[in-house]
């Protein structure tokens, strides 16, 4: 990766790298705004490994590790600790210019040292500093400073953000936030924890929501403390027209001019939302100043101090940890998109709470008749933390060459299929909760074999069966022998094809020394088994091999 020419290729990082000591400089460039010069177009696979000591020093541009990603581009499965960067625009810990993907990346650094610092003037971000790819489960832990445009992952956001974090402070001029400092693209499942501190539109996720293209925030939170000298929120510090908030909730105190618990000020929509952090003077307990829409949403009017706000509505601590409360103004607890601990706790969004997945028992490999219907089995399937009912999801992965086998009601625990040529079918199973997370997949190997083949298996469990019998419950202490002659000669039969003598001397001589309870619920004159409980270990075995034969002869 030393020259551009290699920019378009693919990488695997095989261990960890420590760049102590090497002189960097970013890979992929991006010298203006919106004019590319030489991107990173392939692919970096980290492979779980980490890039460690690395100082980059570009005070007359932007970058990071990798100065610009072009939409093509891909970095996944990649963590940046103890970081120093150090740029003018467009500065990030991994990258300063993404317009690609990436994947599970975090960058951490330490608050105070050598290493771990991020610095820059605008669109500043821990993890990216201008973004317009996508970010998926990615992370940052450093502290991030700048003037404008500054954020604990992102300093300015076009792209699309899922299941992102940000827990260092954060500090700058104007537009900052915990996790974004200027947002024109969509946050989802995203939170910040650090503290953040600015001049004016300052918010614990996001300095500036802004734009009319659909800029959203959904089923996001912030907890860490918000200072700044105007449009001060605990989520954001202003909402504008044509942006939204949804599903989202502050708890972090905020001080200044201009405050609001959740957001300083809004002209755009917010649903569904409620903050609880102390406001200081010149605040509202949910919002400073509203020139938009506030639907259901609320604020604690003891933890704020604030009984009045610009629009919400004010409610006891009490009456926040109640269900109702929200319940009521129709937030959705049942999907769910929220979770409450009513008495102990306020509502949070479901991804918060420790989900383990599901696991799934596709159940055990097993030998059937071909022709004969098969019932699988995924009762054993089971999820750790309750969250039923489970959606089953079978599917065949493999049959003989030329099956048409087609799995029935494929959706259900126990589907169902008729193997139509003798060999192997491979089935997968995947459960998934009722929160939408899915187990890893699970398969059981289903292999047809000839009717011959089932008959001459059941006779042999049969007489391993009869074999292991306790004497005292046979009408001769000295039975086992003889019926395990019976079934060494109806084998011999069927060795020789003659299917219609072995059934009869399965029909004749053997299932009536062992049906008394099958057929009256207790042994009779005629059983050689004296229990039930011993009789329904064979019974069952010996009529299973007179069906086979029966289809056998049709």
């Amino acid at each position: 990766m030393i020259t551009s020419d290699d920019w378009n290729k693919c990488f695997i990082l095989t261990a960890d790298l420590n760049l102590a000591g090497v002189t960097l400089t970013p890979v992929g460039l991006r010298e203006r705004p919106f004019i590319t010069d030489t991107p990173f177009t392939g692919v970096f696979d980290g492979n779980d490994n980490i890039i460690s000591n690395a100082v980059m020093n570009e005070p007359g541009r932007g970058g990071g590790l990798f100065g610009y990603v072009d939409p093509g581009g891909q970095i996944r499965d990649l963590g940046v600790e103890d970081v120093t960067i150090n740029g003018s625009s467009r500065v990030g810990g991994l990258v300063g210019s993404n317009a690609g993907t990436l994947t599970a990346c975090y960058v951490t650094c330490a608050v105070s040292g050598t290493y771990g610092e991020i610095y820059g003037t605008d669109s500043i971000g821990g993890l990216v500093g201008l973004n317009y790819g996508t970010l998926t489960d990615c992370y940052a832990t450093g502290s991030v400073t700048g003037n404008y445009g500054v954020g604990g992952l992102a300093g300015y956001n076009g792209g699309s953000l899922t299941g992102c974090y940000a827990t260092g402070s954060v500090s700058g001029g104007y537009d900052v936030g915990g996790l974004v400092g200027t947002n024109i693209g969509t946050l989802t499942d995203c939170y910040a924890t650090g503290a953040v501190i600015g001049g004016a539109r300052i918010g614990g996720l996001v300095g500036w929501n802004y734009g009319n293209l659909g800029s959203s925030l959904t089923s996001c939170y912030a907890s860490g403390s918000v200072s700044g000298s105007s449009y001060v929120g605990g989520l954001a510090g202003y909402n504008s027209n044509g942006c939204s908030l949804t599903d989202c909730y502050a708890t972090g105190a905020v001080s200044g001019v201009g405050c609001g618990g959740l957001v300083g000020a809004n002209d755009g929509s917010i649903s569904n939302c409620y903050s609880t952090g102390a406001a200081g003077l010149y605040s509202g307990g949910l919002v400073w100043q509203n020139r938009g829409t506030l639907t259901a949403c609320f604020w604690d009017i003891q933890t704020s101090g604030r009984t009045t706000s610009d629009g919400g509505t004010g409610k006891t601590t009490a009456e926040m940890q109640t269900k109702s409360t929200f319940a009521d103004a129709g937030w959705d607890f049942t999907t769910p998109i929220w979770i409450i601990d009513e008495g102990v706790d306020y509502p949070r969004i479901w991804w918060e709470i420790s989900n383990n997945p599901p696991v799934a028992d596709a159940g055990e490999d097993r030998n059937t008749p071909i022709l004969f219907e098969i019932t699988l089995d995924g009762s054993g399937s089971y999820d750790p933390d309750e969250d039923y009912p489970l959606v089953y999801c079978w599917q065949i992965l493999s049959r003989p060459q030329g099956s048409a086998a087609e799995l029935s009601n494929p959706d259900s625990v126990n589907p169902s299929f008729v193997p139509d040529i003798v060999g192997k079918h491979i089935i997968e199973l995947v459960v998934t909760d009722s929160k939408g997370l899915e187990s890893e997949p699970d398969y059981v190997v289903i292999t047809a074999i000839t009717i011959e083949q089932a008959v001459t298996e059941k006779l042999d469990e049969t007489i391993a069966q009869i074999g292991e019998l306790d004497p005292n419950n046979l009408n001769n202490p000295n039975s086992a022998t003889p019926l395990i002659n019976k079934l060494d000669a109806a084998l011999a039969m069927l060795d020789e094809g003659l299917y219609q003598d072995a059934l009869d001397k399965l029909r004749n001589d053997i299932l009536k020394k062992t049906d008394g309870c099958a057929n009256t619920g207790q042994p009779d004159k005629n059983d050689w088994i004296l229990t039930c409980e011993d009789q329904q270990k064979v019974y069952p075995l010996v009529l299973r091999a007179i069906e086979l034969l029966e289809r056998l002869l049709q």
